[in-house]
């Protein structure tokens, strides 16, 4: 809320929460919705495509998006990676990919509902723990690096998978099965 310090004469600025990641930041004016631009972006790329659900399921708090989803990526590699995994004899069409920004099970839904979305799309796991993403398609059909953008737009980025599991992650992964 805004209120007037009667003592001095100045409004005292109050603070909200943000409608895409939940997190109280303090407001420049009674109608700031989002902590920054990037959260403010998504959340409209959500409402336009009717991807509501994601906010269901995200079940509280998550990380600002950040100017991230504006900055200019170089995707020549994942079309080089598209272009020798339609090249090969197998029948199908499949990619490991290495997926970051992922905070909640809503992210998880997220990613899966903008492949599906995608035409050619196959079939798309996620390993959370892992932050590798599974994904299949049909050859010739499928766009990977307008699906990439895509992502990078919602707040989420592919890289190539790190194929080595670093022993200081097993070791947290496992502990955190035992508890």
């Amino acid at each position: 809320m805004y209120r007037l310090n009667s003592s001095i004469g100045e409004t005292v600025r109050a603070t909200g929460e943000c409608s895409h990641c939940g997190l109280e930041f303090r407001r420049h004016s009674k109608e700031d919705s989002f902590c920054c631009t990037g959260c403010e972006y998504v959340y409209r790329l959500i409402s336009d495509e009717y991807l509501g659900r994601f906010y269901e399921l995200q079940g509280g708090k998550g990380q600002p998006i950040g100017s991230g989803v504006f900055a200019k990526r170089d995707y020549v590699w994942l079309d080089e990676l598209k272009q020798q995994t339609e090249a090969s004899e197998s029948k199908d069409c499949q990619l490991e990919l290495s997926l970051s920004g992922l905070s909640c099970v809503g992210c998880v839904w997220l990613v899966e509902a903008l492949f599906k979305q995608a035409n050619g799309a196959g079939f798309c796991r996620i390993d959370v723990q892992r932050g590798i993403m599974r994904i299949g398609w049909s050859r010739g059909r499928f766009d990977l690096v307008g699906f990439a953008r895509r992502l990078q737009s919602h707040g989420y980025e592919l890289s190539p998978a790190n194929r080595k599991t670093s022993k200081v992650l097993s070791s947290i992964v496992w502990r955190m099965g035992v508890c």
